[in-house]
């Protein structure tokens, strides 16, 4: 990535984060400039891309977890349905 781009993704970032504080409606400038250096740290250390990955994980499983009961005839037994209709099994999973 060159550096044009990297100072214009911080300066979006940057931009993004003060629209987001103005409308918490913080009382004082100390509290504008807490919340904005907070904000940026989490920007730093890539806490969004980590959030993103872990979605992206939890989003596998559930589909690999479906995936394991969605032909399970006794699931469907258990529960009283004597068919296996997609709403159903997303009902129950």
């Amino acid at each position: 990535m060159s550096v044009f781009l990297l100072n214009k993704v911080h300066v979006s970032y940057c931009i993004y984060m003060v629209n987001m504080v103005w409308h918490i409606q913080c009382k004082n400038v100390e509290e504008v400039v807490a919340k904005i250096s907070h904000e940026l740290g989490h920007w730093k250390l890539n806490h969004t891309m980590y959030s993103f990955i872990a979605v992206q994980v939890l989003i596998l499983l559930q589909f690999g977890g479906y995936t394991l009961v969605k032909n399970s005839k006794d699931l469907f037994m258990s529960f009283g349905f004597d068919t296996q209709q997609v709403l159903i099994r997303l009902i129950l999973f």
